[in-house]
């Protein structure tokens, strides 16, 4: 026999779920505390309050177990915005809480997510741009056995697999970073005297720019060379050495260099 409610069923609360139903009977009930219930024939009460259920294929799906809920890898939706700490977030709130424009790099600003033009990451080539950087211990970096020219306007500090720093201007210029400076080049040279005569001198001439450090890296050969200079140069330098051996006439040559800095 079916039975057809219009509006609705009233029935009266229990105190308990009473007497196990008969073989192959099942009961539903309410009870005192406001939640139904329902009994099979095995006698076990399950309360119906916090349990919900799905169709799925023809099945039955306990959508609430064990104070959890699953899915069943469907959706929510016409969910409010959440108000509380525990509220659960919809995807236009949390999409919201993003700061700044597409590439920049979200930040604690003030409690809330922030972004800034100067601070931009660019995930296809891999490059941080920030306005300054501060570190309070270091930067490491990875050695390179060569690096790309940098674009128009920039330049590029880098190590090298010699285990040496470098610098690279925006026209591919690579120069060699040294004792906290920039060399910029570097001249070398050899004067040779195979027969000098006492007294008689070696003489050196360089162009040697600002910022520049002429060094004598030696001397050689029977003549006994003296005199000479080194140090902060400028401008179109003559060195000149004096061989201060016995009368006679000796070979002699001096080795020297000068390093510009940028």
């Amino acid at each position: 026999m079916a039975f057809n409610a219009k509006e609705y069923i009233e029935v009266d609360e229990q105190g308990s779920g009473g007497a196990t139903p008969a073989s192959g009977k099942g009961k539903f009930y309410f009870k005192d505390d406001g939640n139904p219930y329902a009994q099979g024939d095995d006698g076990i009460e399950k309360e119906l309050g916090l349990e919900l259920w799905e169709q799925q294929s023809g099945e039955t799906v306990q959508l609430i177990d064990a104070d959890a809920i699953d899915m069943q890898s469907q959706s929510i939706y016409n969910v409010a915005n959440p108000v509380d700490d525990q509220d659960a977030a919809t995807k236009y709130y949390a999409d919201n809480l993003i700061g700044g424009s597409t590439t920049q790099v979200q930040f604690n600003d003030g409690g809330v997510f922030g972004g800034d033009a100067g601070l931009i990451y660019d995930k296809t080539t891999d490059l941080l741009t920030a306005g300054i950087l501060k570190t309070n211990s270091y930067i490491e970096v990875g050695e390179e056995s060569s690096v790309a020219q940098p674009s128009s306007g920039n330049m590029r500090i880098y190590a090298k697999t010699d285990s040496k720093l470098y610098y690279q201007d925006d026209g591919g210029n690579e120069f060699l970073i040294q004792g906290g400076s920039m060399i910029k080049s570097i001249q070398r040279g050899i004067v040779e005297a195979p027969a000098i005569a006492h007294n008689a001198t070696i003489t050196i001439s360089a162009v040697v720019l600002a910022n520049s450090y002429c060094i004598l890296e030696g001397v050689g050969g029977n003549g006994n060379l003296a005199g000479g200079a080194a140090g902060r140069l400028t401008g179109t330098t003559t060195i000149t050495y004096t061989n201060m051996h016995q009368a006679g006439t000796y070979s002699a040559q001096v080795t020297w260099k000068v390093i510009e800095f940028k």
